[in-house]
């Protein structure tokens, strides 16, 4: 039906939308994590780059990770780590992208969560890449609203017929629901439910 595809389309974007600014503001985290410390992390920009986010008392932990993933892939892979929030620290694993998919398994086996941070923010000053951000949650959250203007006006146009729908599917739930009416014993039998009353 045309109007369940419109109105699923405009919530997908949305959530696309929403997902995008949830993942900005983890680069911006990650970032001025790094920005109290005096790594200059511009040398990696030709490397892939993840962000692990754990527990501080699993801190150490993180070279154990580095042993491992370097003994699998056969090649050093450099890692830096800074406190995220009282909580929490954030390590930067920087590798060659050949062993993507390595890394990939050794995460997954730990059940870890990871955050691939682009190339772009590699390349900018850490000022840049914080305006960078700020600028682009702007344009979404000015497509977020144009989107809800969207659903509005759809949902305004159609009116009429989505209650229709809810009215429908309202009284099929109705009609459901009375098998849970039913009260019975040995001798018994009630059944409570509706009739349309023309058919009484």
């Amino acid at each position: 039906m045309v109007l369940k595809i419109n109105l699923k389309t405009f919530q997908n974007i949305k959530n696309r939308l929403k997902e995008e600014i949830h993942i900005l503001s983890q680069y911006k985290n990650i970032l001025q994590a790094y920005a109290k410390t005096n790594y200059d992390l511009s040398k990696y920009k030709n490397l892939g780059c993840i962000a692990l986010i754990f527990p501080k008392k699993y801190k150490n932990q993180i070279w154990i990770f580095k042993e491992m993933i370097e003994t699998k892939i056969k090649y050093k892979i450099d890692i830096y780590i800074s406190n995220f929030d009282r909580k929490k620290v954030v390590a930067l694993v920087f590798y060659d992208k050949r062993f993507d998919k390595a890394i990939d398994e050794e995460i997954f086996k730990k059940g870890t969560i990871k955050i691939e941070l682009p190339e772009e923010y590699l390349e900018k000053t850490f000022e840049e890449s914080i305006i960078f951000i700020e600028q682009k949650k702007k344009i979404i959250d000015q497509k977020l609203l144009s989107i809800d203007k969207k659903i509005e006006a759809f949902i305004g146009e159609n009116f009429c017929f989505l209650k229709g729908v809810e009215i429908f599917c309202n009284d099929r739930l109705d009609e459901l629901k009375i098998l849970q009416n039913f009260i019975e014993s040995k001798h018994l039998v009630v059944i409570t439910g509706w009739i349309p009353e023309k058919k009484i």
